[in-house]
C-alpha cells in the first residue's frame, strides 16, 4: 500500500477505508499488532511509534465494529492496517473550522479525551477486576471462569499478581 498522498483525509474516506475488510479479519490483526508493540513507556524510538499508538488502533477497531460488516472483500493484511492508520493520522482536524478563539480549547479537550487515558499506570484498575472476578457472587453457574482460573492464567492468584505489578505495595480491596 502506498502512503497517503493528500491531506487532510475526510472522515468519510477514513471510514470507507476501514470498511473494506470484515471485522473478523481486522480485529484479530489489530489485537496481534497491539500485543506485539512495546509498552507505551518503551515506545520511544520504535519504528511504528508515530502511527501505531493505542488510541489509533482503538479507533480503527471502533470503526470496524460500528460501521463494518462481514460481507466485505478480502481479509485485512498488516499493510492494510498500516494504511488505515495513515488515514487516521491524516484525518481532517474538525477544529480548523471553528472560530479562532475556540480552536485550541476544542483540540486540547478532544486530544486529552483520546490520549490521556493511556497515561494511567497499566495496573491501576486491577482492583476493580479483583472485586468483580473474585469477590462477587455470580447469579448463574459460570462456564469459563472456574476456581483457580487466575493461577492457571497468571501463575499466581489475581491478588498476588496485582501486588507484584504495583511494586509490592499493599493494595486494599
Amino acid at each position: 500500500m502506498s502512503p497517503i498522498r493528500r491531506y487532510p483525509v475526510s472522515d468519510r474516506d477514513y471510514v470507507q477505508r476501514v470498511r473494506r475488510h470484515p471485522p473478523s479479519s481486522l480485529l484479530p490483526l489489530i489485537a496481534t499488532t497491539s500485543g506485539n508493540l512495546p509498552q507505551p513507556r518503551e515506545m520511544r524510538g520504535h519504528p511504528k511509534a508515530s502511527t501505531h499508538g493505542p488510541w489509533a488502533l482503538a479507533d480503527v477497531a471502533r470503526v470496524s465494529l460500528t460501521r463494518g460488516n462481514e460481507h466485505r472483500g478480502k481479509p485485512a493484511t498488516a499493510a492494510d492496517l498500516d494504511e488505515m492508520l495513515d488515514y487516521y493520522f491524516a484525518l481532517d482536524e474538525p477544529m480548523r473550522h471553528e472560530p479562532v478563539g475556540q480552536r485550541l480549547e476544542g483540540f486540547l479537550l478532544r486530544l486529552a479525551g483520546q490520549q490521556l487515558v493511556w497515561q494511567e499506570p497499566e495496573f491501576s484498575e486491577l482492583s476493580r477486576s479483583i472485586a468483580l472476578l473474585q469477590q462477587s457472587t455470580p447469579t448463574k453457574t459460570l462456564k469459563v471462569v472456574q476456581p483457580g482460573w487466575d493461577t492457571t492464567l497468571l501463575g499466581c492468584s489475581l491478588t498476588d499478581y496485582a501486588l507484584i505489578h504495583r511494586g509490592g505495595s499493599r493494595v486494599i480491596f
